[in-house]
């Protein structure tokens, strides 16, 4: 069984649990107590300012034919192209690869409110020197080379009062030699939310193996071999905290490996139960193996008892429990995390359908039993 019953519903509510708060405290408690058993809640230097161009900015190009071209554009006309928002499908900026040009990009960026907390220093090892600057990064990778991702501060971070939140919040990849966008692909990575200021955050290491975030390096991997054959600019910004820096992704000769996608796979195990009920687990099974699709292989309930399910009013309408699903699917094993509930008619329970689910992570189908 694999639809809702009628009536009112925290399904909507239950799936936007990583994004916002709910309204009402009920189901809030809800949603949070289903993430809760499944999910860990997992500066330094000084970055040189922007030297401004000259006057009259003249680019030297050439072109994929070997043809070369000069372009003269004033200082003010070539700062306003050169904004975060603004160099996509400008064919002065992305017509041809340009490092330099790419540099001044993220320089002239890091004085506005996108790059105003720092820089992103791209490697191909982990950073060891201080002091690093945009000319310690490297602008340009192949497909397959690990790329690690450090912090540069451009003032010493102050003491944060709370958790902080870091991701990358879509940012538009950027194809070259693109002038028309047809690209549209962008990157997204939540990265949770940390005690400390980090220096650093695994972005594609060597292996595709994360001590931390191993589903974020999956989320790159996997964006990073969906692209086309082509040389892509990979904007990357915390937005958080400011901090900005791109680099060329040159995937012509092959795709991405597929070493953090696999590791991300195999690190997705079983939760252990919170409490063994066989009779339910077995009939959250039967229900769900009723319908066309999916086959549950397993049920684990992670809450230790039912919780109340309420109307408006305060009364009791109903019952849930939450429990993590173990299922195949073409050939391939996922875990989701569900609400399952039953009625009240004021003197029993009855029924029980699927309230919300929430997930879907690929997971090994040697680990389900596990």
């Amino acid at each position: 069984m694999k639809s809702s019953k009628p009536g009112v519903s925290i399904v909507t509510l239950f799936m936007l649990a990583f994004a916002v708060a709910p309204a009402h405290a009920q189901l809030g408690d809800l949603m949070n107590r289903a993430k809760d058993k499944i999910e860990k809640n997992k500066p330094q230097t000084n970055q040189t300012t922007q030297t401004n161009p000259t006057p009259t900015d003249t680019t030297q190009q050439t072109n994929n034919s070997g043809n070369t071209h000069v372009s003269s554009r004033t200082d003010t006309q070539m700062n306003g192209a050169l904004g975060w928002d603004q160099f996509r499908c400008n064919p002065e900026l992305i017509g041809t690869v340009n490092e330099d040009r790419l540099r001044e990009i993220i320089q002239y960026n890091l004085n506005n409110d996108y790059g105003k907390g720092g820089l992103i220093v791209f490697t191909k090892q982990p950073l060891t020197k201080k002091n690093a600057t945009i000319e310690d990064s490297v602008m340009t990778f192949k497909a397959g080379e690990p790329i690690y991702m450090n912090i540069v501060f451009k003032e010493p971070r102050k003491p944060y009062a709370g958790d902080i939140y870091l991701r990358i919040p879509g940012e538009t990849i950027v194809t070259v030699g693109d002038t028309r966008c047809e690209n549209n692909q962008s990157l997204y990575v939540d990265y949770e939310r940390f005690a400390q200021m980090p220096s650093t955050l695994d972005f594609l290491p060597q292996g595709g193996k994360s001590a931390h975030h191993q589903q974020q390096v999956r989320s790159i991997a996997e964006k990073l071999r969906s692209l086309p054959p082509g040389v892509h600019i990979i904007p990357v910004r915390l937005d958080s905290i400011s901090v900005i820096g791109a680099f060329y992704y040159d995937n012509r000769d092959g795709k991405a490996n597929d070493d953090a996608i696999k590791a991300a796979i195999a690190e997705v195990k079983m939760p252990a139960p919170a409490v063994r009920m066989p009779a339910l687990e077995k009939q959250i099974i039967s229900n769900w193996n009723t319908g066309p699709g999916s086959t549950a292989l397993r049920v684990v309930i992670i809450d230790r008892d039912w919780s109340p399910l309420r109307n408006e009013l305060g009364g009791i309408r109903g019952r849930y429990i939450t429990a993590v699903m173990a299922k195949k699917e073409n050939g391939r094993c996922f875990q989701v995390t569900q609400l399952w509930a039953q009625n009240y008619n004021g003197r029993t329970y009855t029924g029980l359908f699927l309230e919300g689910s929430r997930g879907g992570d690929e997971m090994d189908c040697a680990n389900v039993m596990k």
